[in-house]
């Protein structure tokens, strides 16, 4: 299982808190992605990085999920990813990206 640890620093004032470090899942932005994307608002969610179906199959004769160079291309498109919802002046108002960051 990859978790990645997320910081999150602002000063907007719609945030209950102004630093927060959490720890998450694929899942969770899968969640946070869905969440997004049937909001009321017209938020254009970015997509997320790619399943990785192929790198679950036995037999491979790498380390699938956990080869390094796999694991830093996941992490950048998360980044990415978290870092467009974030700076985005309607999502910041949704109630999931608030559950994101606080959740563990």
């Amino acid at each position: 299982m990859l978790i990645i640890q997320l910081k999150m620093k602002t000063t907007l004032p719609i945030f209950n808190q102004t630093e927060s470090v959490v720890h998450q899942r694929y899942s969770d932005f899968e969640w946070l992605h869905k969440e997004l994307e049937h909001a009321d608002t017209k938020i254009v969610v970015p997509p997320l990085p790619n399943k990785a179906w192929q790198r679950q199959l036995p037999f491979r004769k790498d380390n699938g999920l956990f080869q390094d160079d796999f694991i830093e291309e996941r992490r950048r498109g998360l980044e990415i990813f978290i870092n467009k919802i974030a700076v985005h002046p309607l999502a910041q108002n949704e109630c999931a990206l608030h559950v994101f960051f606080i959740r563990n």
